[in-house]
């Protein structure tokens, strides 16, 4: 490496040791192209600088560090207790980091892609819960996660993922192994195995989860429902869930059963954010938080609570994809199935559970029902940070429907330091004419 770009390389790292010192997640630049989805940030600016695409020069490179350096001083503006909750997402995303070093200390890099994708959902989703209990009454959401009283006329039994996953293989004990060959075989195993197995063992997980247990999703308003269908208790009582959680629920109990199922935002999630409306109430807005004099007037106004009638957004809608791929068989190879991506790669995928209705359809009807699924070669290597970041846009969704504008500045935070493309990021920062390349 050229000692100027081991300048600019030592500066990012100095940087970046500055961010972890903060307790802050760095998967990126703010504003920019450059976002680290394999959540191994020094690697990925190590190779940018060793490898630099076309029209990114060392100048750039300097520019684009003093960007970064804008990005830690806005969010080191957040309160106390929202650094304390990046400090958490920031661990989340180390627990993910797939350095080699970082294997034998973290199961999750042990993990098959679409295994991994899996867990990655269920822990993000796990830790949102908690930090949403933590920032609310913690009566008031007891209450509202404990759903019905005990003994309610035909009121669901609660029940956690390793108990879901206990009754889909007390129902279909010849279909899954025992819970040892259960976990050896989802880490040694990503869509290989017998096909027909597979499938037989897809409508077993199916039918048990959507009929028996009667999981679905129904059309709901934040205002009135509160956090509860986003949110993942470690008992379940409620069986009507938001698509994103159906989708973290199902995969859930297939990593458990050994089946591997790849959860993925049947449509773009930017819309989530781009969406955002205010609760019929109202609230003040939470000038103390969020720089509003940073941002668009329109964007202002929405952070600012104020009151909006009309419908309330749909939830986007997930589904969960089942590998078809062979170990060794490379993820971009040529396939029937699968979308394309930008690259005209194909990820290999045989079927696809639609998580609001349990249905299962294959590839070309899944694709025809979501025209807008894309699902890129390397889509097993972004799911995990492109499902954070649904999870938080959601959220923010739900509390500024029921106007809750100091917890809208929050999320906000927690959002801008997952994803460094937020639209939010043009507004709190001076310049955002830079571009770099994905990491």
């Amino acid at each position: 490496m050229p000692r100027a770009d081991q300048r600019l390389y030592t500066a990012l790292l100095r940087l970046t040791r500055r961010f972890r010192a903060a307790g802050l997640p760095v998967l990126g630049i703010a504003g920019t192209d450059a976002v680290c989805y394999s959540l191994d940030w020094p690697g990925a600016v190590r190779q940018q600088l060793q490898h630099p695409p076309l029209g990114i020069g060392l100048a750039e490179g300097f520019k684009l560090l003093a960007r970064l350096e804008q990005q830690l001083e806005t969010l080191m503006q957040a309160e106390e207790h929202t650094r304390e909750a990046l400090a958490e997402w920031a661990a989340l995303t180390d627990s993910f980091n797939p350095r080699p070093q970082r294997v034998s200390s973290s199961p999750n890099n042990l993990l098959p892609p679409a295994a991994r994708a899996a867990a990655a959902a269920e822990q993000g989703l796990a830790l949102l819960t908690r930090q949403a209990q933590q920032l609310t009454d913690p009566l008031l959401l007891d209450l509202e996660l404990a759903g019905p009283r005990e003994g309610a006329e035909d009121g669901p039994a609660a029940l956690s993922l390793d108990e879901l996953a206990a009754a889909v293989q007390q129902q279909h004990p010849d279909l899954f192994a025992s819970q040892q060959q259960q976990t050896a075989a989802v880490v040694a195993d990503d869509g290989a195995g017998d096909r027909e197995l597979r499938l037989l063992q897809l409508a077993a997980l199916q039918n048990e989860l959507y009929h028996h247990q009667r999981f679905k999703y129904e059309p709901f308003e934040w205002v009135y429902e509160g956090l509860q269908p986003l949110l993942l208790p470690q008992q379940l009582q409620r069986r009507k869930l938001a698509p994103l959680t159906l989708a973290v629920v199902v995969a859930g109990v297939g990593r458990r059963l050994g089946l591997s199922l790849l959860p993925v935002p049947a449509e773009g999630g930017e819309g989530i954010a781009a969406t955002v409306e205010e609760g019929v109430g109202g609230g003040p807005a939470a000038q103390g938080q969020v720089p509003l004099d940073k941002l668009r007037p329109d964007v202002a106004q929405r952070y600012a609570g104020r009151a909006q009638g009309g419908m309330a957004p749909a939830a986007g809608p997930w589904v969960l994809l089942l590998p078809a791929a062979a170990p060794g068989t490379p993820s971009g190879g040529s396939s029937s199935s699968g979308s394309s991506g930008s690259s005209g790669r194909r990820q290999q995928w045989s079927h696809a559970i639609d998580a609001c209705t349990g249905e299962v359809m294959d590839a070309a009807a899944a694709q025809q029902r979501y025209p807008d699924l894309q699902v890129t070669a390397d889509w097993q290597l972004r799911a995990p940070l492109v499902g954070w970041q649904h999870m938080v846009r959601t959220i923010i969704q739900a509390h500024q429907r029921r106007g809750e504008s100091d917890l809208v500045a929050h999320w906000v935070y927690v959002l801008l330091a997952l994803d460094p493309q937020a639209a939010e990021w043009g507004h709190m920062l001076h310049d955002s004419s830079h571009t770099a390349p994905a990491g």
